[in-house]
């Protein structure tokens, strides 16, 4: 089972992705483009955090649609075995504990529970 702050390490690890495809140049232009595209919109380490702290009812539509987005773009990359050895790796621990889609849109809903029902902050490594 995943636990609440895998998930939030795993949105983390995604936004850092995003960043990562859109500089492999062994990665077609257009996933590229959209990476880029996606890293606007895409929550933030800090936004997480600031949510997660509000313990606010949901992501902004935009965040949770971003999530959506994200998580099928990998899924085409993964598909399409392009990307270097260590971007395809990255890859792989990225969609590890990342949000199902489903997930990704209940989280742009308001719930009772708030958001520390899904996520919780990292916990630190000393």
């Amino acid at each position: 089972m995943t636990m609440p702050d895998e998930r939030t390490r795993s949105l983390r690890w995604g936004f850092e992705f995003l960043g990562e495809m859109r500089l492999d140049e062994t990665i077609d232009a257009g996933f590229r483009a959209t990476a880029q595209r996606l890293q606007l919109t895409y929550p933030r380490p800090d936004q997480i955090l600031e949510w997660i702290e509000a313990d606010a009812p949901g992501l902004p539509q935009a965040a949770a649609r971003a999530l959506g987005e994200a998580g099928e773009l990998w899924t085409r990359l993964q598909f399409s075995r392009q990307g270097t050895q260590e971007t395809r790796h990255a890859l792989r621990f990225v969609q590890r504990h990342f949000p199902e889609p489903g997930l990704s849109r209940l989280l742009g809903n308001a719930s009772r529970e708030g958001l520390q029902h899904w996520l919780l902050p990292e916990e630190e490594e000393d």
